[in-house]
C-alpha cells in the first residue's frame, strides 16, 4: 500500500505493511541531463546513526554491471536493490519478511556524474501484529458449581490457552491467548458452563499492535457490542467490557467472541467460545393414569423430567424411602429424562405417597417433584402375601368348635380387601350351604339357631370383591349328640326253633363313646350262656347272640344305648318271628313293551323272617323256558331282552329264602309287532277311503230324503202342477246318479 504525501521538497512517499509481509521502497533515479549516469545510492534509515542501511557504488563501472553493493546488519540478506533508470519510481528496495524494527523514515540518496544529487524520503509504516488478547469473565453470581473448557497445546502454531481462577475475584476466570507474529486468527475450540440465570461480566483484552485495535463482541456472528476504549497506550492495551445481566436458555449452544484488528488488510485474532448452561428441570410428572393398581400385580409407573441440562437425575421416594428399582433413558438432545420405577404393591402400600424428584445435580435448589397417592386394590389373598384375607372363625357367642344339639352357632368371616367386598357366601362339606329358617346371616357373620345333628361339618366362607374371590380356611364345626338308631337296618328275622342268630344293632352318635344294654320284651338282658343269649358292643354296634329255644323266644328286643350328652329317645326294635318260606311278588305289572323287550315290576312281599331272592322264568308257546332272572334288590325291576317280535310269552314269578319257596304267579303277554311306515300309510289311504264313502253315503240319503219329501209335498199340494213337478223330480235324480257315478269313479 502506498500513501504519497507532499511535505514541501522533496516529496515524502508513506507506505503502510504489515508484519511478515514484503514491501518495495521506491527510489527516483532519473535525470534530466543527456548521458548522465549514476554513481552512487545510498539509503538511509533515521535511527541509525547516519549510517547507510543499503549501498550500491559503481563509481568505477559507469555502466553499473558490476556495483559493489553494501548491507547493514538491520536489514541482513533481507534486502534487494531492483535498478530502473527509465522509470521516476521504478528503481524499489525490497525488504521480505518485514519486521516491526523496519518501521520509521526512509531516504534515498542518487548521486549522479554531472547531475544534482536527488533525494527520495519514505515513511514506512509498519503495522504490528497483536502480541496478546484475552477474555476475562467474571461471574456475578455465587452458585457456579463447573467450568469446563478445551486446552490447546502451546506450540510453534498454535496459541496457548489458560483457564485461570483468581481468588482475589468472585469467580473470575480468564482466556489467554499468546499470539504468534503471523497474525492469523484463533479460534479456540472452548465450551464454557454457567448456570441459569447467572449475571456475567466480560472483559475482552487486547495488547501489543501498531496501530491499537478495535475489540467488538459477537454473539453468533452477529455485532453485540462495539464499545473498546484504550486502557494503557504505552502497551497499547484496549478493552471491551461486556455484561450479560441474566444467562437464560435461550442462549444454550450460542457462540460468543470477540475480534481484535487494527487493519484492513489482515484478520485480527479471534476469542471465542461457546455457551453451555446449567438448567435446571422445568417441569416433571408422573404419566400414569392414577387408577386403583392391585396388590400382587407388578406395575410400571412412568416420571417425565423437561428442560435440564446436563439431563435432570430422577429419584423416587416411598413416603421418605428412597427407590432402587427404576431404569432411566434420555432423549437424544438430552432436555428429556424418562424413569420407570417398577413397584410390586402390597397391601400396606394403599394410601402410600409414591414421590419422583428431578434435580440437576450441579445446581442447587433445583429440585422439583411429582406424587402419587396409590390406592391399592386389594385381593382377598394374594399369591404374594403370606397372611390370608379370608378368615373363617367362631363368633363371641360360640367359645368352642364343639357344640351340641340345641346350641347356638355363630361364624365370622372375617375379610381384608380394597374395595369391600360384595357378596359373601357360605359352604358346608364343599357344597352351598342351603340356609333354612333355623339360619340367617348378619353383614360376613353367619348364625345358626338350635343347631341339630346334620349341622356337623366343614365350614367355608368365600368373599368377592372387583378384584376377584377367595375362600376362606375350613372350621370343622361337631354337634354332639345322644344315641339315635341308624336308618335302614333289618328289624324282623324270622327263625326256626333250636336256630341261633346274631343281630347286630347301630346306632349314631357324637361323641361315639357308646355304652349298650338290651330288652327282650320289656325286661334287662344280661349274659347268660346256659340261656344262649350274650351281647358284645364296640364302637356304634352292639351284636346280640340268640337261640330260639321254644315258642316264648320269640319276641322284641330293644335296643338301647346312651352317651356324655345323653340316652337314646327311642330303643331301636328287633322282631323275631318263626321262619318260613316267603310270600310271592306283589301287585306286578308289564311296562315299556317294543318289539324284542319287556320290564317287570313288583312289590316284595313277607321274606319269612329271612332274606329273600326274587326269581322269574321266561315260557314260549310250547312251555319251553327260555329265560332264568334271579335279583335280590327292592324294588323288584326284571328287564327282559332278546325276544321275538310279535310272539307271546308266559311269566312265572316267585320269591325264595333259606326256608323254601313262594307261591308262583304268571303273566301272559306279547311283543309288539315290527313297525312299518308303508302299513301305516296304507292304513292312513284306507281311514281316508272309507271317511269319503261314509261321507258321500251320507250325502247320498239326504238327496234321497229330500227327493221324497219334495214328491210328498207336491203330490199333495199341487196336483195341477204334476207335468212340471214330474220333470223336476227327473233333474234331481240325474244329478243324484251323477254324484254316485262320480263316487264310483273315485
Amino acid at each position: 500500500m502506498f500513501l504519497f504525501v507532499q511535505l514541501g521538497d522533496p516529496i515524502m512517499i508513506e507506505i503502510k505493511v504489515v508484519v511478515g509481509g514484503s514491501v518495495s521502497l521506491p527510489c527516483n533515479v532519473t535525470n534530466t541531463i543527456e548521458d548522465d549516469s549514476v554513481t552512487l545510492i545510498l539509503w538511509y534509515k533515521e535511527g541509525t546513526g547516519g549510517q547507510p542501511i543499503y549501498t550500491m557504488d559503481s563509481r568505477t563501472n559507469l555502466d553499473f554491471t558490476g556495483p559493489q553493493v553494501f548491507t547493514h546488519q538491520l536489514l541482513g540478506n533481507r534486502a534487494t536493490f531492483q535498478f530502473n533508470k527509465s522509470s521516476v519510481r521504478g528503481s524499489l528496495l525490497t525488504i521480505d519478511p518485514v519486521i516491526n524494527e523496519d518501521n520509521g523514515n526512509y531516504k534515498c540518496r542518487v548521486d549522479f556524474r554531472r547531475g544534482r544529487t536527488q533525494v527520495t524520503n519514505v515513511n514506512l509504516f509498519v503495522i504490528g501484529n497483536i502480541s496478546k488478547s484475552l477474555i476475562n469473565i467474571e461471574l456475578v453470581s455465587l452458585n457456579l458449581n463447573c467450568i469446563s473448557f478445551s486446552q490447546v497445546e502451546n506450540s510453534a502454531n498454535n496459541p496457548r490457552i489458560e483457564l485461570i481462577q483468581h481468588s482475589e475475584r468472585t469467580q473470575l476466570t480468564e482466556l489467554i491467548i499468546n499470539n504468534n507474529d503471523d497474525g492469523k486468527e484463533i479460534i479456540p475450540n472452548t465450551t464454557l458452563s454457567f448456570n441459569e440465570n447467572t449475571n456475567v461480566n466480560l472483559v475482552c483484552q487486547s495488547s501489543g499492535g501498531r496501530p491499537s485495535p478495535s475489540l467488538i463482541w459477537y454473539f453468533n456472528e452477529k455485532l453485540l457490542d462495539d464499545d473498546y476504549h484504550i486502557a494503557d497506550s504505552t502497551i497499547s492495551l484496549v478493552e471491551n467490557h461486556l455484561t450479560i445481566p441474566s444467562v437464560d436458555r435461550k442462549m444454550l449452544n450460542s457462540i460468543l467472541s470477540c475480534k481484535a484488528s487494527n487493519n484492513n488488510i489482515t484478520v485480527g485474532p479471534t476469542i471465542a467460545f461457546i455457551l453451555d448452561l446449567n438448567i435446571k428441570p422445568s417441569s416433571v410428572e408422573i404419566t400414569n393414569s392414577r387408577e386403583p393398581i392391585s396388590a400382587g400385580r407388578k406395575i410400571e409407573i412412568t416420571c417425565l423430567a423437561t428442560g435440564s441440562r446436563p439431563p435432570a437425575r430422577i429419584v423416587w421416594l416411598k413416603e421418605d424411602k428412597l427407590m432402587v428399582h427404576s431404569r432411566e433413558s434420555y432423549s437424544t438432545d438430552g432436555l428429556v429424562t424418562t424413569s420407570a420405577l417398577i413397584l410390586m404393591p402390597t397391601r400396606d402400600d394403599n394410601h402410600v405417597n409414591i414421590i419422583c424428584k428431578a434435580d440437576n445435580p450441579r445446581l442447587i435448589n433445583s429440585t422439583i417433584q411429582d406424587s402419587w397417592i396409590l390406592e391399592v386394590y386389594l385381593m382377598i389373598k394374594s399369591k404374594f402375601d403370606d397372611d390370608p384375607r379370608v378368615i373363617l372363625s367362631m363368633g363371641n357367642a360360640t367359645k368352642a368348635a364343639v357344640v351340641k344339639v340345641g346350641d347356638r352357632v355363630e361364624f365370622d368371616c372375617n375379610v381384608s380387601a380394597n374395595p369391600m367386598v360384595h357378596k359373601v357366601s357360605w359352604f358346608r362339606d364343599g357344597q352351598p350351604l342351603i340356609k333354612h329358617a333355623r339360619m340367617k346371616q348378619v353383614n360376613t357373620t353367619l348364625v345358626i339357631e338350635r343347631s341339630i345333628r346334620r349341622d356337623h361339618g366343614r365350614y367355608q366362607c368365600s368373599a368377592i370383591n372387583i378384584e376377584g374371590e377367595n375362600i376362606s380356611n375350613v372350621f370343622h364345626l361337631e354337634v354332639h349328640y345322644q344315641p339315635a338308631c341308624k336308618k335302614d337296618q333289618r328289624n324282623v328275622y324270622g327263625v326256626s326253633l333250636g336256630e341261633k342268630i346274631t343281630i347286630p344293632c347301630q346306632v349314631e352318635a357324637s361323641p361315639d363313646r357308646v355304652d349298650f344294654y338290651w330288652l327282650f320284651n320289656g325286661s334287662i338282658v344280661h349274659d347268660n350262656q346256659s340261656l344262649g343269649l350274650k351281647y358284645i358292643s364296640e364302637g356304634l354296634t352292639s351284636w346280640l347272640e340268640y337261640k330260639v329255644k321254644s315258642k316264648e323266644d320269640y319276641g322284641i328286643f330293644e335296643c338301647w344305648s346312651r352317651n356324655a350328652i345323653g340316652s337314646q329317645i327311642e330303643p331301636c326294635l328287633f322282631t323275631l318271628i318263626p321262619s318260613g318260606p316267603p310270600e310271592p311278588p306283589q301287585a306286578c305289572t308289564i311296562a315299556n313293551r317294543s318289539e324284542t323287550r319287556l320290564q317287570v315290576s313288583c312289590l316284595p312281599g313277607y321274606d319269612g323272617g329271612s332274606s329273600q331272592n326274587f326269581n322269574l322264568q321266561v315260557l314260549n308257546n310250547r312251555k319251553q323256558v327260555l329265560q332264568n332272572i334271579t335279583t335280590s334288590s327292592e324294588p323288584v325291576i326284571f328287564n327282559i331282552s332278546d325276544l321275538n317280535p310279535k310272539s307271546s310269552y308266559t311269566l312265572i314269578l316267585y320269591s325264595s329264602n333259606l326256608k323254601g319257596l313262594s307261591k308262583p304267579i304268571s303273566l301272559v303277554t306279547s311283543t309288539l309287532p315290527v313297525s312299518s311306515k308303508n302299513d301305516n300309510f296304507n292304513l292312513y289311504i284306507l281311514d281316508s277311503e272309507i271317511m269319503s264313502a261314509v261321507r258321500l253315503g251320507l250325502l247320498s240319503a239326504l238327496i234321497l230324503i229330500t227327493i221324497v219329501i219334495i214328491i210328498g209335498v207336491c203330490i199333495k199340494k199341487h196336483r195341477k202342477f204334476k207335468n212340471t213337478t214330474i220333470h223336476q223330480l227327473k233333474e234331481v235324480l240325474l244329478i243324484f246318479l251323477e254324484m254316485n257315478d262320480f263316487r264310483s269313479q273315485g
